[in-house]
């Protein structure tokens, strides 16, 4: 039914009356009826139209028509309401899907393998509803449990949105191989969980509780009655917990990625994320390369930051001051308290690390 209001208008006299008297008959309900100046108009709904004209035809009376909506902006019918509901429910059902994740990394093959990780094996495929979503911890952890090289991931979101930001590690210098066989002993206590081994033989099956000094891989070879010396080379990963006391300046400031664009420029010393080869005689004056900008925040700590900001600052302190390769499992937040100025507490790590440790292999052994 259409329910929009039409304003009729005649002049006063035997014809009007006929009009009503149809309308009357026809039941046709009239609303607003107003006499002035020998004119009288009344109200109807548009469905009631046809009813009019045929009254019009019986009592031979000139009308005039006055659609009382057309200056309305919305007209009020089922298919404005619906068209209202909807363009409020699409953009509202819109937000609660992510629908672009965009990967970047010190280089292209690191944020290519890292986007295929993330679809294939922790199975994030976009649209996604954003309850469906895992946690930037859980995330974060797969990528550099899948990445050694990496010292931390960064999140952004923006909506449907999502920017990861990977951040190598700093390079460390690797020591030299030493000339002569050795054994592998604990250089901390743990559980072993896995081994990276190229020479020797195990001493330890995995998820076996080892301390430190005990022998993990020997570098002599059991061949019979006679004994080889062929030296132990490898990595030997094992768990432990790692407390340590923390003390954070309550105001912190820190740096978030925002968004990345490609440039010109001629600084040939700087690094960049990304660039795009030119030929040698060229690449000597002028460079083409993606850099990525960051936004600087400031912000007083609070408890409420205690897993969005507090937990990942140390993550990535403690990660700092470990080995290569050497991942978080998990952390625990024993104590936190919140003074004036500081922010100090305890803080329990688990930590896979490669504990494996060269020793000599003395004549006679």
């Amino acid at each position: 039914m259409d329910r929009r209001k039409v304003i009729v208008s005649l002049k006063q006299g035997p014809r009007a009356d006929r009009l009503f008297h149809h309308l009357h008959k026809e039941r046709i309900v009239m609303k607003q009826v107003r006499f002035s100046n020998n004119e009288v108009s009344f109200e109807i709904t548009r469905d009631n139209l046809p009813a009019l004209r045929r009254a019009r035809r019986f009592a031979g009376a000139n009308l005039k028509l006055r659609y009382d909506d057309l200056d309305s902006v919305l007209q009020i019918t089922w298919k404005t309401i619906m068209g209202i509901l909807l363009l409020v429910a699409i953009p509202i059902i819109c937000t609660q899907f992510i629908w672009r994740i965009h990967v970047t990394g010190a280089t292209p093959e690191l944020a290519l393998k890292a986007e295929q990780f993330i679809d294939k094996e922790i199975g994030i495929t976009i649209p996604l509803v954003k309850q469906s979503l895992p946690t930037d911890y859980e995330i974060r952890q797969q990528l550099m449990a899948k990445f050694p090289e990496l010292s931390w991931v960064h999140f952004m979101k923006s909506g449907g949105n999502i920017t990861i930001s990977l951040q190598l590690a700093p390079k460390t210098e690797v020591k030299k191989k030493s000339d002569e066989p050795m054994h592998l002993i604990a250089g901390n206590s743990g559980v072993v969980t896995h081994y990276f081994l190229t020479s020797g033989v195990r001493l330890v099956d995995a998820n076996t509780t080892v301390y430190k000094g005990d022998a993990l891989v020997s570098g002599i070879l059991d061949a019979g009655d006679e004994q080889l010396v062929i030296g132990a080379e490898g990595e030997v990963y094992a768990d432990y917990w790692l407390e340590t006391a923390f003390t954070l300046n309550r105001k912190a400031t820190y740096y978030t990625p925002t968004e990345s664009a490609w440039k010109v420029t001629n600084d040939q010393e700087k690094v960049y994320m990304d660039e795009i080869n030119l030929p040698a005689w060229l690449k000597n004056h002028v460079r083409i390369v993606k850099e990525q900008s960051f936004k600087k925040e400031e912000r007083v700590l609070k408890e409420e930051d205690l897993d969005t900001i507090i937990r990942p600052l140390l993550h990535k302190k403690i990660l700092q001051g470990l080995p290569p390769k050497t991942t978080i499992k998990s952390e625990k937040i024993l104590q936190v308290t919140f003074d004036n100025d500081t922010v100090r507490g305890q803080v329990l790590f688990l930590v896979n690390e490669n504990i494996a440790t060269p020793y000599p292999i003395y004549q006679g052994e």
